[in-house]
């Protein structure tokens, strides 16, 4: 279920996808590298300032390269410029890879996207103005006791509190990320490891990379605390089982998934006035061959729910578009139709109840998943358990309200029911 594909999908070499990530990273370094210069001319002051708020001892700061101090007003400005592109990046993030997201996942991956890029500034802002002053407090006072005499590098200084900001705000990030997506089940056990490749792992390679001066003869041991962290926020969801609807064993033993989606056929059927029977997840929409939107819930729906069969109560399947069908392929589901309205055209007289009964004896009389033989049986207790005002008719010309048409072997469709006769 890895390659999932959607009707909206468009066929694109490797070469365009490069292209056009080659674009939006070139739109963001550009506004980065227009704006780092403007910050770094404009914050010499505001640097100084920050400085002093941050040494636990402004008499002792001292600058012993002149070189080093101009290095740092440019990663100062840099970083600045970076955290004020960080909208810019999100937005090119976001429409990347937007066309590849059903809508849906669209929908949480753009919620989380906004709380990692909130996280990140805050915790920035947090470390700078108040976690690193504390810090560096408790480490002068750490001197004191021992009778050192101290001269702070003020270039080191920066270098060091300008590498917290930026270690720990990826990391709490990131750990908001991952207990975010365990919130809203997208973390399980099967796919607990492949977020620990893709997420934890590139965000520890990052940080290293990115601090690898400034963490010289730490740069290990952070690391393995990074990690450490990391797998922390991951450790309540790797026994989780996934979220899966009831399953059911075919005539070969496999576990079959099974959901019906109830379609009104653009307000040609009525709507059954109750769910599907167990053990089948229900689904109600209004126009499938119509809408995309809809066909793209499904197609979510049975993604999320690990959904072996789809079966469409209205009609054959016949009209919908070839594309949803690849869709449901591409997530392990095949697409049936179960044909209700050849039994609901020739009802004169309709309701929700009668719609709701005649749907359930078909989907009773289903040989696949089921045997024939558990076919036949699981209709005999459907058919004895309807009310006794009901008659069972077979092959009818006209119904009215109270009248249930036997199952049928429906001409077009793949669903295949128990043609026996009382």
């Amino acid at each position: 279920m890895t390659d999932v594909r959607s009707e909206r999908d468009a066929e694109h070499s490797v070469v365009l996808h490069l292209e056009e990530a080659t674009a939006r990273v070139g739109v963001v370094l550009l506004f980065i590298a227009l704006l780092t210069p403007a910050i770094t001319v404009l914050t010499k002051d505001a640097l100084l300032a920050w400085l002093t708020a941050t040494s636990p001892c402004v008499e002792c700061l001292a600058v012993y390269e002149p070189g080093a101090w101009i290095s740092i007003r440019w990663t100062a400005g840099l970083l600045i410029a970076t955290l004020l592109s960080t909208p810019l990046v999100a937005f090119n993030i976001h429409a990347f890879v937007r066309p590849a997201l059903l809508p849906k996942e669209a929908i949480r991956f753009r919620f989380g996207l906004m709380c990692f890029v909130t996280v990140v500034v805050g915790v920035s802002l947090y470390t700078g103005t108040t976690l690193a002053p504390i810090i560096f407090r408790f480490a002068v006072s750490s001197a004191e006791s021992a009778s050192l005499v101290q001269a702070l590098d003020a270039a080191a200084l920066a270098r060091l509190t300008l590498s917290a900001m930026w270690i720990l705000s990826l990391t709490v990030g990131t750990v908001s990320l991952t207990l975010a997506a365990g919130v809203v089940g997208r973390l399980h056990e099967g796919t607990a490891s492949s977020w620990r490749w893709r997420v934890h792992v590139p965000i520890t390679l990052v940080i290293i990379s990115t601090t690898w001066m400034a963490t010289t003869g730490v740069r290990w041991p952070m690391a393995i605390v990074v990690f450490g962290v990391l797998e922390c926020g991951l450790l309540p969801f790797v026994r989780r089982s996934p979220t899966v609807c009831e399953e059911v064993m075919d005539q070969m033993g496999a576990r079959r998934r099974l959901m019906v989606v109830d379609c009104s056929c653009e307000g040609a059927l009525i709507q059954p006035d109750v769910a599907a029977p167990r053990p089948f997840l229900h689904h109600r929409s209004t126009a499938l061959c119509a809408s995309l939107k809809e066909r793209e819930s499904v197609v979510e729906r049975a993604k999320d729910l690990r959904v072996t069969d789809v079966i469409v109560a209205g009609c054959t399947s016949a009209p919908c578009p070839d594309g949803f069908r690849s869709a449901l392929q591409s997530v392990g589901c095949s697409l049936r139709g179960l044909d209700v309205r050849r039994s609901e055209f020739v009802r004169t007289v309709t309701n929700a109840r009668a719609a709701r009964e005649q749907r359930d004896v078909l989907l009773h009389g289903l040989i696949d998943p089921w045997s024939e033989a558990k076919a036949a049986s699981r209709l005999d207790e459907a058919l004895t358990a309807l009310p006794s005002s009901i008659r069972i008719v077979d092959r009818p010309l006209t119904m009215g309200v109270n009248e249930i048409a036997r199952p049928w072997d429906a001409n077009g469709s793949s669903i295949q029911t128990n043609p026996l006769r009382s």
